[in-house]
């Protein structure tokens, strides 16, 4: 036991021998290294190396395959489509504001894209996210046999939520129940505004006060001048309207 416990230290100061001084290949900071190493990583940037490694791997949980290849670098934007410029802006500083967002209109639009585009820069700085794909994760919850409150709970807890394709449900009263109760939790939780809503119905078209009032609310902000005063109101509310990306070009 002795000369294991000897032979043990001796190959750990062997090792220690063997390290050479060098500085890190991304700030420069003096570091030990083993020969042969690859990336020379000082502590704080092997963590970050680390941190952007564990945050793809959530992606790709996140993202349903046929979502993973989209982000703003390559988002469209077409003339053809009525506020796209808008709608992008506006996604594109969803990750640093507290108001949130709802695009609605037809299929084709870019509504989705923009929506992985803004929960992908979500998800590399940091934040807490959840999606909800709608259609699929409703139709998921009732053949599961989940409990609506523990499906609420599951929606309400992260920093940001994203909601995909809201109203595309044939029940639209069990839909609109749903987001209520999903909306209603993120309240009681003081969850903020952090929300990105994309729909094939308007606000005027949920059959629910209730809804209704939550998501103007959500999606409604003020700027904040020098004097600390906030005084211009902004709503996060936009409609996209043209062609069906899919299908233009195509007819």
């Amino acid at each position: 036991m002795e000369e294991d416990l000897k032979s043990v230290v001796e190959r750990i100061n062997n090792k220690y021998k063997e390290l050479i001084d060098g500085k890190c290949d991304v700030c420069g900071a003096r570091v030990k290294y083993m020969q042969g190493e690859k990336d020379i990583l000082c502590s704080s940037c092997q963590s970050q190396k680390e941190a952007h490694r564990r945050r793809l791997q959530y992606l790709d949980y996140l993202l349903p395959l046929g979502y993973r290849h989209m982000s703003f670098d390559n988002f469209q934007v077409r003339e053809s489509v009525a506020n796209v410029d808008l709608a992008l802006k506006v996604a594109k500083r969803f990750v640093n504001d507290d108001t949130g967002v709802y695009l609605y209109g037809a299929a084709g639009q870019g509504k989705t894209h923009l929506l992985v585009s803004a929960l992908r820069d979500c998800v590399m700085q940091g934040k807490s996210v959840r999606l909800l794909r709608y259609s699929s994760e409703l139709k998921n919850y009732k053949d599961r046999g989940i409990k609506k409150e523990d499906f609420f709970d599951e929606y309400s807890k992260c920093e940001c939520l994203f909601i995909d394709d809201f109203g595309s449900v044939g029940s639209k009263d069990d839909a609109i129940d749903i987001l209520y109760g999903i909306l209603q939790r993120r309240i009681e939780k003081k969850k903020g505004k952090k929300i990105f809503v994309t729909a094939n119905i308007s606000i005027a078209q949920i059959n629910d006060n209730r809804v209704q009032s939550r998501i103007v609310g959500m999606c409604t902000g003020y700027m904040c001048h020098d004097n600390g005063v906030d005084t211009d109101k902004y709503v996060n509310i936009i409609e996209l309207k043209g062609k069906d990306i899919r299908l233009e070009g195509r007819l």
